[in-house]
């Protein structure tokens, strides 16, 4: 038997480790002279392994196999990418053609899924702004019932589009749970995200939230974006929304999912945005952060066959962050047309397995190698991208964290 190559360990008190194994998920407190005997524990664990066994080649067959699994079908749908926000960090800014989903796609759209009938179906509406064509949600919605092809959604949205009659259909149409977004207290919030005539959005967002809570089953997630001009007032947005819709959190219908704004298109205020160490160092501060053991990452959507998004226009890609720009489209819903060539270079080129640095990194389960489409500029474009995540140089902390958290 050898000691894994995944085995995260960490001195603690009265001469014991934390051990923790990125391959297996496997974590536990035992004596120092434990960790280097053949303790039948730490072989369930995976902490422990036979000679010959090569635990890289191992994960890397089931992070291929994951990549392959057809057996489901989840679908980004953008209605529009027109959008009645004029949110300076969007960072759709330079693809929004001002384009709303056209009949002939939606035919095609529901053609398609209806060879998909005998998988489970998952679609995110998305835009732009998803509810600016209603029309379009609603039409493959209704298509889809009326085939009886089972299906469930969810739908990202700013929030302001939300009158009584399309809540009122949020469950008729299997939507699941909609995103919506609160930068901060009234004050900030308008400040950041506004109609495009400048007036603020908070009052009409709260509105909606309650009317959805109120005639729909439908949950809500309240997403922050933090940078450096608003972290300092997410304790008070948090204690107004607990104020407002207390009940909702407890029955855990609502709940606030913080987290920053990273510069992705350079727009023009990104000296605000947080760096990974800052927005980590703000989180684990939070009266409401719980440590959590680090579970297996596999192939992102960008990667995954069994993944797409599909522009209004019908062009289709791999990753929203790319809806609208045609350089990086994989084919067509309308003419069929489907570019394999592309499909299999974005899943299978700059993978973490060709990284010299991620092969021989303990992290690398847990991890993925990071942005897919980071690690293709870093290879093809000879940029130097840092695709490590805070938790990497943080991990320690979050393993004694959770442990004393749970166990003392």
């Amino acid at each position: 038997m050898k000691l894994s190559s995944y085995n995260i360990v960490i001195p603690y008190k009265d001469n014991k480790y934390l051990l923790f194994n990125t391959i297996s998920s496997a974590f536990a407190l035992v004596d120092s002279s434990q960790y280097v005997s053949t303790n039948e524990d730490l072989i369930k664990g995976g902490f422990l392994v036979s000679d010959d066994c090569n635990e890289l080649l191992l994960h890397q067959y089931r992070y291929l196999s994951s990549l392959f699994l057809s057996n489901k079908l989840n679908l980004t749908i953008a209605t529009t990418m027109n959008c009645n926000f004029a949110c300076p960090y969007c960072f759709e800014d330079g693809n929004k053609k001002g384009m709303a989903m056209q009949a002939d796609v939606i035919d095609a759209i529901n053609t398609f899924l209806s060879t998909k009938k005998n998988k489970p179906i998952s679609i995110t509406w998305f835009g732009g702004e998803p509810f600016l064509n209603w029309k379009a949600i609603d039409s493959i919605s209704r298509f889809l019932i009326d085939n009886n092809i089972q299906f469930q959604s969810n739908a990202i949205t700013n929030g302001s589009l939300l009158p009584k009659e399309i809540i009122l259909k949020l469950d008729l149409y299997h939507i699941k749970w909609i995103q919506v977004t609160l930068d901060g207290p009234r004050n900030i919030h308008n400040k950041k995200r506004f109609y495009k005539n400048g007036k603020g959005s908070y009052d009409i967002i709260i509105s909606n939230i309650g009317n959805v809570l109120k005639y729909s089953q439908c949950d809500v997630i309240i997403r922050v974006n933090l940078d450096k001009t608003n972290i300092n007032d997410y304790s008070t947005l948090k204690d107004e929304i607990n104020q407002i819709f207390g009940q909702s959190i407890k029955n855990k219908r609502l709940r606030l999912w913080p987290n920053y704004v990273r510069d992705r298109t350079s727009f023009d205020i990104c000296s605000n945005c947080l760096s990974p160490e800052e927005y980590y160092d703000f989180e684990t501060t939070e009266s409401d952060y719980r440590p959590k053991i680090p579970s297996i990452v596999g192939p992102c959507p960008f990667r995954s066959m069994s993944s797409f998004c599909i522009a209004p226009d019908g062009e289709i890609y791999k990753c929203w962050e790319q809806l609208g720009n045609h350089l990086h489209g994989v084919g067509n819903i309308v003419t069929g047309r489907l570019n394999l060539y592309r499909q299999a270079d974005y899943a299978l080129s700059a993978l973490p397995f060709d990284n010299e640095k991620c092969v021989n990194c303990k992290i690398l389960p847990i991890c993925g190698g990071g942005c897919s489409i980071d690690a293709r500029k870093n290879t093809l474009e000879d940029q130097n991208i840092n695709l490590c995540p805070i938790e990497k140089e943080r991990l320690n902390d979050i393993l004694i964290q959770y442990y004393e958290k749970n166990y003392v």
